[in-house]
């Protein structure tokens, strides 16, 4: 369980994505805003939907980023059964590719409540538990 901290994978330019990196939650909005205001490019991000809700998809969409949320899925797609964040955080950066490359199918979107939606909903279910989601960051 990662409540502290986002496991991120940056891939620039069509290239290969490079390594996992590990941000807390305040470190990785502020890297992302300078991402975002160094680069000028457009810049996408993904994460799998989770218990923590949509606030960091709110964050990154106020940057200019353009946040996707995702159903949480099996990434391994070789059946390795090795599960790490950063293997993970790359599965979900080479989805968005795809995905911002044209195919649509490439990744499960779900809708993204408003806020008053989230907090009605939320009420009732709120436990411990929930993993905090990978992310990835694709600079077009």
């Amino acid at each position: 369980m990662h409540q502290e901290f986002y496991v991120v994978v940056l891939q620039e330019g069509g290239g290969n994505p490079k390594p996992a990196q590990r941000f807390g939650k305040a470190a990785f909005l502020i890297w992302a805003a300078k991402l975002k205001q160094k680069s000028g490019a457009e810049i996408h991000a993904v994460y799998e939907a989770c218990g923590f809700g949509f606030g960091l998809q709110r964050s990154l969409t106020g940057l200019g980023i353009a946040c996707h949320v995702v159903c949480p899925q099996k990434l391994d797609e070789q059946n390795k059964r090795v599960k790490t964040d950063g293997l993970d955080a790359k599965a979900l950066c080479l989805k968005l590719d795809r995905y911002v490359e044209g195919n649509r199918g490439a990744l499960a979107l779900v809708r993204v409540p408003t806020e008053e939606e989230e907090h009605l909903n939320n009420r009732p279910r709120k436990r411990h538990g929930y993993k905090t989601p990978n992310q990835c960051f694709l600079q077009t």
